[in-house]
């Protein structure tokens, strides 16, 4: 596989990420709003935003490596 096809793939798992932290926050703010309790679904928030700063952090990684144009 080229790298640009890895770097394609990086972007797309950052960017899929990225629309699954605003879900699980939609979900927290709704749990919030009917007065459930939202200690787990935080959790769960924590270790997504960890994890997509893993994502973000290889995407950086593997720009760097990208040949110059």
């Amino acid at each position: 596989m080229k790298l640009s096809d890895h770097l394609a793939k990086a972007q797309h798992r950052v960017e899929k990420s990225r629309r699954i932290i605003e879900q699980q926050r939609e979900r927290i703010a709704r749990l919030r709003a009917a007065g459930h309790e939202t200690s787990t679904s935080e959790k769960v928030l924590a270790t997504l935003e960890r994890s997509h700063t893993a994502l973000e952090h290889g995407l950086a990684a593997m720009l760097k490596e990208q040949p110059g144009d």
